[in-house]
């Protein structure tokens, strides 16, 4: 992993003590940098024309981490993406990102144009995010963000989200960017997969229900950290009908190095 610290280089002996000092605490200042931090916070927005308790009436239930520090805003700005894409079945047109409290009214509005159109329906909708840190790194910090997700169906859409940030910059990490070679890890990663579904190393994965049409091992759009390992993590239908559920996977830190030769 990257170390985001420089060291201080080593002062000339010749010069008094007073200099050194005044040396070392410019070049401490010179070489700090702030990192971004975090809050959880909550947003609960429902049907207002609901009388019944919160959870037999159409709400909004968020819980998110807020990030402050002189580099959160892209942080910020990519969690509330997140969060918006989610809401609204992953349409972001025309939707006020930036404030959630306001994209969680949309959603409620969009229940009230649906009861316009179906007075008769007794369906109530209902979004709950539960976010939690998994990760937390001098350097890094990764979040997991799952939603529940019921607007009508059979069922609702239960799916995880992964982001990690780079503590200093409030940028977006890639965790595969710890892998030097992503192709031995990939290998060990479907080595992995088909020792969880219980398949032979030259079993087609196509007649075996997974990564249809065409059967070739791929690596999720989830990736994540914490302290066991690198997490891969695929949702609902991404790989295998929803009846499958979510598959996940974790890669010890020890095994990753192994793929990296």
């Amino acid at each position: 992993m990257r170390k985001l610290f420089l060291l201080l280089m080593v002062l000339p002996t010749l010069i008094s003590c007073n200099r050194s000092e005044k040396t070392v605490n410019h070049q401490t200042q010179a070489n700090f940098r702030e990192v971004i931090d975090y809050e959880m916070k909550d947003v609960l927005i429902k049907d207002t024309s609901c009388e019944k308790s919160i959870m037999n009436c159409t709400h909004v239930q968020l819980e998110y981490p807020e990030f402050t520090g002189n580099n959160s805003n892209f942080a910020n700005r990519l969690t509330h993406n997140l969060i918006t894409y989610l809401l609204f079945n992953k349409d972001l047109q025309n939707k006020k990102v930036n404030n959630l409290v306001a994209v969680s009214k949309d959603y409620i509005n969009d229940y009230y144009r649906f009861k316009r159109s179906f007075p008769k329906s007794s369906q109530v909708w209902a979004f709950i995010l539960d976010s939690k840190p998994i990760y937390e790194h001098d350097s890094l910090f990764c979040f997991s963000y799952v939603f529940d997700n019921y607007r009508g169906g059979t069922h609702g859409i239960i799916e995880k989200y992964f982001l990690t940030f780079n503590r200093y910059t409030g940028k977006k990490f890639w965790p595969l960017d710890l892998i030097k070679n992503v192709d031995s890890f990939k290998k060990l990663a479907e080595k992995k997969f088909r020792e969880l579904k219980k398949l032979k190393p030259d079993e087609d994965l196509d007649k075996a229900g997974f990564f249809k049409p065409f059967g070739k091992f791929r690596l999720p759009a989830n990736i994540g950290i914490n302290n066991k390992g690198i997490i891969l993590h695929y949702n609902p239908y991404e790989i295998a009908p929803y009846s499958q559920g979510p598959t996940e996977l974790i890669i010890g830190f020890q095994e990753a190095e192994i793929a990296r030769k």
